[in-house]
């Protein structure tokens, strides 16, 4: 019986703290520390060597008015550039963009290869 109570006892400690963890991060609180400590982490990093292989390839404003057409582009223009990037000899290519509305050429694009 002494067991029993024991094991209830440990059953009930544990739902609370999980529900305590549970309440915390829907409060946000985790978010707030993890705010605070990022820099602090950030600092006692060792330092890093970038490879300068790595290149980045970005759009901006100036591209926005450019003869590719308004933003956002035709999914067409990203397959493009992903054609070139390959021939020119790119291991990983990388996206950051969000593709909201729909597009024109959504059935014009053409695979690309994996050879």
């Amino acid at each position: 019986m002494n067991r029993l109570l024991r094991l209830q006892a440990r059953v009930l400690l544990g739902c609370l703290a999980g529900l305590l963890v549970a309440a915390l991060a829907w409060a946000g609180l985790f978010d707030q520390v993890e705010d605070l400590t990022v820099e602090a982490r950030l600092r006692t990093r060792k330092p890093q060597t970038v490879s300068d292989e790595v290149r980045l390839v970005g759009i901006g404003d100036r591209d926005v008015g450019s003869p590719l057409g308004r933003w956002p582009f035709p999914r067409a223009v990203h397959g493009d550039v992903l054609r070139i990037l390959k021939a020119v000899g790119a291991q990983h290519v990388t996206f950051d963009v969000l593709f909201k509305e729909p597009s024109a050429d959504a059935f014009s694009i053409m695979p690309i290869s994996a050879a």
